[in-house]
């Protein structure tokens, strides 16, 4: 009796007491461990930049994201446009088409939970910028690439030329215009609507002309009789601020230095220092030859405001048999200017085209490799038949982001802007003007 009596007594104590403390210290180890109360990681992404057109890179970056009890151990992307995933904290990629893009970032922690967030990138097609006089006198238009929705991007009583585009962002337009001191012009910046114009230059008695864009927009170069009246190359802060101490990168004089077109990709690239490349016109008043040149420059990040170091010049076609540079086009009253065909790059940095006087009234679009070697007709580099047409006069080119090239030809009795299927391989050329009779200076991604 009094054996029974205590077990039910030890049963209760166990059941009330011993249970729960250790029950108790259970949880208590439990809660210890990681692995059984894992928090999932925090994926948090970024992106810039955000929007632009075809073909666009953005630099990602999901170095933000976090786990509160770990650490994480992988990061998976994909970025909505049918090309492989990729992992990394921070992958740059290409959309190379138009659209609107949503990216998931997918991070895993050291325990294997894992997180996915997003952000949407959205993809424009690529546009075309020229200047028209369709309007009575010169001002910058934009057009689809198949010359649809032509509109008006600035509207003033004065001449708006050349403009540029920053390469990649096209998030800011540069251009000449004479709405200062007419009839010479500066360098302006604005949005790519036209908005909000800052003169970079201001100057009296001068031309600024044809404006070139670095391939991130901090700095741009141009052309200018400032210094004396012979046309030289300045390399400038994005604000217009002048480096190398307010002096020319390069001087030619007497001759001059004209259309300088920057090379949209970096040679090289440091926190401190970026190495960079031009191509521009040596044009020979003397003798009214011009040829192409190559110069290679390295600004110092370190200093206020940055400083030119390091520039070194190459030959990439000097011909006395043709002209070649910037010739075609109207000159907009400044006298002794041979022409106001541009240079452009190949977005890739690898080719160069330009305008060629092959005979005496007969210019052709030529492109060039960046070394100087493998000369080609456009016909040539496009697999055209009649990108170049004998008896007429194709100059101004400009290689779109998608690898076909927009040039300015007479064929039609004024100059309108065509362009060329080189990126498929057809060769097809297609006129995407036909308003006024000056629509010159295609451009973008310079």
């Amino acid at each position: 009796m009094i054996l029974e009596v205590w077990k039910r007594l030890l049963d209760l104590l166990t059941r009330r007491y011993v249970y729960p403390v250790l029950l108790l210290g259970l949880s208590i180890v439990l809660v210890g461990c990681p692995a059984f109360v894992n928090q999932a990681p925090i994926s948090i992404v970024e992106a810039t930049p955000q929007q632009g057109e075809a073909p666009l890179n953005v630099q990602f970056d999901g170095s933000h994201s976090f786990d509160a009890d770990g650490t994480i151990v992988l990061y998976e992307w994909d970025f909505d446009d049918g090309s492989p995933e990729v992992s990394g904290q921070s992958p740059s990629h290409k959309f190379s088409s138009d659209g609107t893009f949503h990216v998931l970032l997918t991070v895993t922690d050291n325990f294997g939970s894992k997180n996915t967030g997003s952000l949407v990138i959205k993809v424009s097609e690529s546009k075309v910028y020229f200047s028209s006089d369709r309007t009575g006198n010169a001002e910058i238009f934009v057009m689809d690439l198949n010359g649809g929705n032509q509109s008006e991007v600035t509207s003033n009583v004065n001449r708006d030329i050349f403009p540029s585009l920053v390469p990649n962002t096209r998030d800011k337009l540069a251009f000449a215009s004479d709405r200062t001191t007419p009839p010479f012009f500066d360098i302006f910046s604005a949005n790519t609507d036209g908005s909000l114009p800052s003169n970079l230059t201001n100057q009296t008695n001068h031309y600024s002309i044809e404006p070139s864009w670095s391939p991130d927009g901090e700095f741009l170069t141009y052309t200018t009789n400032r210094n004396g009246g012979n046309f030289e190359i300045y390399i400038a802060a994005k604000d217009g601020t002048l480096l190398s101490g307010g002096n020319p990168i390069i001087s030619e004089a007497p001759n001059w230095a004209l259309a300088p077109a920057w090379k949209p990709v970096f040679v090289a690239k440091t926190a401190t220092s970026e190495t960079h490349q031009l191509a521009y016109v040596r044009y020979n008043t003397g003798t009214t030859d011009s040829d192409l040149i190559r110069v290679q420059f390295t600004i110092d990040l370190t200093t206020t405001p940055p400083s030119i170091t390091t520039v070194s010049t190459t030959n990439l076609l000097v011909d006395a048999a043709n002209k070649d540079g910037s010739l075609g086009g109207p000159t907009f009253g400044i006298a002794g200017l041979p022409g106001s065909s541009r240079l452009s790059w190949k977005s890739d940095g690898t080719r160069v085209a330009f305008t060629r006087q092959v005979a005496p009234g007969n210019l052709d679009v030529f492109t060039i490799a960046s070394d100087g070697t493998s000369l080609k007709n456009v016909n040539a580099e496009c697999f055209s038949g009649n990108a170049s047409q004998a008896g007429t006069n194709e100059f101004d080119p400009y290689w779109i982001e998608n690898n076909d090239i927009a040039f300015v030809s007479d064929r039609t009795g004024s100059d309108q802007v065509f362009k060329v299927d080189c990126s498929a391989g057809t060769g097809l050329v297609t006129q995407l003007t036909t308003l006024g009779t000056e629509n010159v200076h295609p451009a973008g991604q310079k």
